[in-house]
C-alpha cells in the first residue's frame, strides 16, 4: 500500500517554484484562494513516502526549495 506524505504552502508560487516541487516528487493536488482583505493562496502537495519515515508529516510553511533556483541568491 502506497503511503503518502503531505505538504502545505500558504502564498502564491511562481512557475519556477511548482516545477522545482515537482522534480522534488510533489504532486499538486488542491489550491484554494481565498480573500481577507487581500488575496491568500493555499496550495495542497502529496508524494510517497519514502518506506524509512514512520508517519505522515503536514508541513505549513512558506517554501524554500531543497536546491536553489538558478539566477538566485
Amino acid at each position: 500500500m502506497t503511503r503518502w506524505e503531505y505538504r502545505i504552502i500558504q502564498r502564491e508560487l511562481t512557475e519556477v517554484e511548482l516545477n522545482r516541487l515537482g522534480e522534488e516528487g510533489w504532486e499538486l493536488v488542491a489550491k484554494e484562494r481565498f480573500v481577507q482583505r487581500k488575496i491568500h493562496h493555499k496550495w495542497y502537495f502529496k508524494r510517497p513516502k519514502e518506506e524509512s519515515e514512520e508517519r505522515v508529516r503536514v508541513e505549513v510553511t512558506n517554501y524554500t526549495p531543497e536546491k536553489e533556483v538558478a539566477g538566485s541568491a
